[in-house]
């Protein structure tokens, strides 16, 4: 596969689409799919975007893989205080090899393990 990302259902509850060159934003994409999605795999792909818009009504979220995109912090709103303090069912997520800023990966490390030492996460800037 590769091309852009077209509208998710809201009925989805997995989404695996790693290495397709997908690219675009992935918030218009799942500006649908909302509470149902408990899987999000896109890894390696060219998606953009802020994961406050791609993934802000996602609330069921169990696993997010969007390691090696160009996803970036939303502006005065780092990661950690954004989305992922949102999602609180999440108990694994990759968001290595993206443009967030190095403090908030740092903090989302900090405060996922924290709040729930069972998560597994995986952060770091390049």
């Amino acid at each position: 596969l590769s091309g852009t990302v077209g509208k998710l259902g809201a009925q989805m509850q997995q989404v695996h689409a790693s290495e397709n060159r997908l690219k675009g934003e992935l918030g218009s994409a799942l500006a649908d799919a909302g509470p149902s999605l408990r899987t999000l795999h896109v890894s390696d792909n060219h998606l953009s975007g802020t994961l406050e818009g791609a993934l802000g009504r996602a609330t069921e979220l169990r696993e997010l893989n969007i390691a090696g995109n160009h996803f970036s912090d939303t502006p005065h709103k780092p990661i950690v205080r954004g989305v992922l303090a949102k999602l609180g069912k999440l108990r694994h997520y990759d968001i290595t090899r993206n443009a967030f800023d190095a403090n908030s990966t740092v903090t989302a490390d900090a405060a996922a393990h924290h709040a729930h030492p069972e998560v597994s996460a995986h952060t770091s800037v390049h």
